[in-house]
């Protein structure tokens, strides 16, 4: 029998969408989290990722909700940057709120421009 994969709870939330990990220990100092029925009280807490998870843990009284394994492909606008860091307007901003926190696979400048695509 193969051991599941332990995760810690504050990394495990944050990478399924529910808010960065100072966001996620919010979640928990609010007495938000419940598993099994109990309240989670420490963001290091290392959970077994099975696959009942999403019935047995609650965030915000509802049930947990992993997104999909998602890749995402635009042409980025004129002027747009691909930073949460850098000033201007951000590809982020284009993304609905859970998915903002996304890690992009690729950087561009604001004055880049699309490319055609070379046969």
């Amino acid at each position: 029998m193969n051991k599941p994969l332990m995760a810690r709870l504050d990394r495990l939330l944050a990478n399924m969408g529910y808010g960065s990990r100072r966001d996620v220990q919010a979640l928990i100092a609010a007495k938000r989290v419940t598993l099994d029925g109990q309240t989670l009280r420490d963001g290091a807490l290392k959970i077994a990722v099975t696959a009942d998870l999403t019935g047995r843990m609650f965030v915000r009284g509802t049930p947990l909700d992993p997104p999909a394994p998602l890749t995402l492909v635009m042409h980025k606008p004129l002027g747009a940057v691909c930073s949460h860091r850098e000033e201007g307007r951000s590809l982020y901003e284009l993304l609905p709120t859970r998915w903002r926190a996304a890690i992009p696979s690729c950087r561009a400048s604001a004055a880049s421009t699309p490319r055609p695509a070379a046969y």
